[in-house]
């Protein structure tokens, strides 16, 4: 029988309620329970402890957010025990536009939890995918599958470098914006040869724009996916995000061709595409661009 290694990381305490909640769905297959935190709190083991009796806890370093966490989990453990991995964590509240969804409050996170845990009955049929499906490594929410174009440029800079640093090929591709999925375990298997310390990872107290290791990690855990020859497959987790995120990768680019007003950003020169033929119908100012933007700076 197949058995699943299940890992969240707790930075927000007062969140533990709503992924116990959610792991109740986890349901059909044996199951370990491995808790990551960096700051101890009582209330929160005995929570766990009551919800699931042979948790473990785990104390780590404040370092590298979530990722960190689970790379030291996974480095720790024994390959030969688990068949799949679940990933978690806890997740603050989020002001940003992605995948043509507006994410307020929780909805972030929701998402990314109910792509997996939205009921016993999504548990049950993202198992068996895995089971059935023996070329899919990983699956992760539908709304926060993002391409990996118009990443950060001190980000991708770092990917190149790291992808190297592990031997693996840096290619195109998708990855799950929040790092939250399913997956193979055995997908993971480069990770227990990587050698790593907290400074690596930098300084929590920087923005999420600044380009950190643990971003980097968030695109590389899913090219590892396709590095040991797996697909990945994407679960909706709201279908009103759902609709917003097909309408932005699917009839957004449609409606770009049929009619479409850009300025070129190099020359500012503004152009008209009309059912795909592309006419310049302004010359741009470039100096005065540049002096707009001086003063805006």
């Amino acid at each position: 029988m197949s058995k699943l290694l299940t890992v969240l990381h707790v930075f927000y305490h007062e969140q533990v309620d709503y992924f116990i909640d959610k792991l109740s769905n986890i349901n059909g297959i044996d199951w370990d329970l491995v808790v990551t935190y960096s700051t101890y709190s009582s209330e929160t083991e005995a929570k766990l402890r009551d919800f699931k009796p042979d948790v473990k806890m785990v104390q780590v370093g404040n370092a590298g957010y979530d990722v960190w966490p689970f790379i030291q989990v996974i480095q720790n453990v024994d390959f030969s025990e688990y068949d799949y991995v679940l990933k978690l964590h806890t997740k603050g509240q989020s002001k940003q536009r992605l995948n043509g969804v507006n994410f307020k409050e929780w909805l972030w996170r929701d998402l990314l939890v109910n792509a997996i845990l939205r009921s016993r009955k999504r548990f049950t049929s993202c198992i068996d995918i895995l089971e059935k499906q023996q070329d899919v490594g990983m699956i992760c929410s539908y709304e926060l599958f993002k391409d990996m174009d118009g990443v950060l440029p001190e980000e991708s800079d770092m990917l190149q470098e790291e992808a190297e640093r592990i031997s693996m090929e840096v290619s195109d591709g998708y990855f799950c914006a929040g790092t939250m999925f399913l997956a193979r375990l055995d997908a993971f298997k480069k990770l227990k040869d990587v050698e790593f310390t907290d400074e690596l990872w930098g300084n929590l107290n920087k923005s999420h724009g600044n380009g950190t290791l643990a971003h980097v990690y968030e695109r590389i855990l899913c090219l590892m996916v396709a590095d040991a020859g797996y697909k990945i497959e994407v679960k909706l987790g709201s279908k009103k995000a759902s609709s917003s995120v097909f309408f932005k990768k699917k009839v957004s680019p449609v409606f770009k061709i049929i009619f479409n007003l850009d300025r070129d950003p190099k020359t500012y020169d503004k152009y008209l595409t009309l059912l795909g033929l592309k006419v310049k119908i302004e010359e741009g100012n470039l100096e005065y661009m540049k002096k707009i933007c001086n003063e805006n700076e």
